[in-house]
C-alpha cells in the first residue's frame, strides 16, 4: 500500500482545541504568522511538535475526525475546523519523508527550517522514497511495464512517466508547451523499465491528466485540481486483489462467511463510506 505514501500531507490539525506551537498551551506570533499554531508536522527532529510515535500518546492530542473526513458537512468548512484532504495520488512525496525519525538526528527546540530536516544517521537511509525504491530492487519486483503487459493491460509510454506532482500544462503554472520531466530524463536505463511503485504513482496521474483533458478542464485550476485521481489499472489490480485474497485467506470475514452481505448502517450518500462508519462508532 505504498502508493498512500505519496497522499501524507507534512502537516496536521488534529483537532481545534489546540493552540499552542513549541509551548503547548500558547503559539507565538510567529508561529501564528507561518501558521503552525494548533498544527503538527507528520515528522519533526524536535518531537514535541512532531507525530512521530514511538512514545505515549498525549490525551490532548485526541482526533476530531471531523478535520479529516467529511462528517455533518464539515467539508464546507473553512479556518481551523476545515477538513484535510489526502494530497493527490502522483510521484511526489512531501519534504518531512525525507527525514525519517528512527534514521535521523534528534534536535532541540525550537523549530526552524533547519529542525525539520536534521542530519541522517550514518550509514542510515532516512528518504522514504529512496527506501521504496531499494526494497523494490532487493526483492526483485518486474517493472510496471512487465506488470502491465501480465495483466493485458497497454503500459503507459514513457513520456507519461511524469516525475512530480499532478499537473496539467496550462492549469497549474507550466509555461505554454513545457511539460514535466519523465523519469527516462534521470537515466535512459528507466526507458521502458519503471519501478514498479514509480509505475503505480505515475499511472494515477497519467488518469487524472486524461481525465482534465476529457472533462474540459485544462482552462481551469481549480476545477482541475476536483477531478478525484484514483489508481489505474495496474496499481489498482495490485491492491485490490490483495485486499480480496486477505478476506479470503480469512475464514472470519464476511466475505467468506457471507458474501452478499452489506452494511446495515443507512449511508449519507450514494455509498457507505469511512465517513459513515466513524459517525456510526461514535454514536454507540
Amino acid at each position: 500500500y505504498r502508493f498512500g505514501h505519496s497522499m501524507v500531507r507534512p502537516i496536521y490539525r488534529l483537532n481545534t482545541q489546540l493552540h499552542g506551537g513549541e509551548n503547548p498551551d500558547r503559539a507565538t506570533s510567529d508561529e501564528k504568522k507561518r501558521g503552525l499554531e494548533g498544527r503538527f508536522f507528520i515528522f519533526a527532529g524536535v518531537q514535541s511538535r512532531g507525530l512521530n510515535g514511538f512514545r505515549a500518546f498525549p490525551s490532548k492530542w485526541a482526533i476530531d475526525w471531523s478535520l479529516f473526513f467529511d462528517i455533518n458537512g464539515s467539508a464546507k468548512r473553512v479556518g481551523k475546523e476545515r477538513v484535510q484532504p489526502a494530497y493527490k495520488i502522483d510521484t511526489s512525496l512531501v519534504n518531512p519523508l525525507a527525514f525519517l525519525p528512527e534514521f535521523s538526528e534528534s534536535s532541540k527546540p525550537p523549530l526552524t527550517l533547519a529542525s525539520l530536516r536534521p542530519p541522517h544517521k550514518p550509514g542510515a537511509i532516512a528518504n522514504l522514497a529512496e527506501r521504496n525504491l531499494k526494497r523494490g530492487l532487493f526483492m526483485s519486483l518486474p517493472s510496471g511495464q512487465d506488470v502491465a503487459r501480465a495483466m493485458d493491460v497497454v503500459p503507459l509510454s514513457d513520456d507519461e512517466l511524469l516525475l512530480g506532482k499532478a499537473v496539467h500544462e496550462g492549469v497549474f503554472g507550466l509555461p505554454p508547451g513545457e511539460k514535466p520531466k519523465v523519469l527516462a530524463d534521470i537515466s535512459s536505463a528507466f526507458a521502458g523499465k519503471a519501478p514498479l511503485w514509480f509505475y503505480a504513482l505515475a499511472e494515477a496521474n497519467a488518469q487524472w491528466r486524461r481525465d482534465v483533458i476529457a472533462h474540459k478542464k485544462t482552462k481551469n485550476a481549480a476545477a482541475a485540481d476536483a477531478l478525484p485521481v484514483k489508481l489505474g489499472a495496474v496499481g489498482g489490480r495490485i491492491v485490490a486483489e490483495t485486499i480480496v485474497g486477505l478476506m479470503l485467506a480469512d475464514s472470519y470475514s464476511f466475505l467468506r462467511q457471507h458474501p452478499t452481505w452489506t452494511p446495515t448502517v443507512k449511508a449519507k450518500g450514494k455509498s457507505f463510506g469511512m465517513a459513515d462508519m466513524i459517525t456510526y462508532a461514535l454514536n454507540l
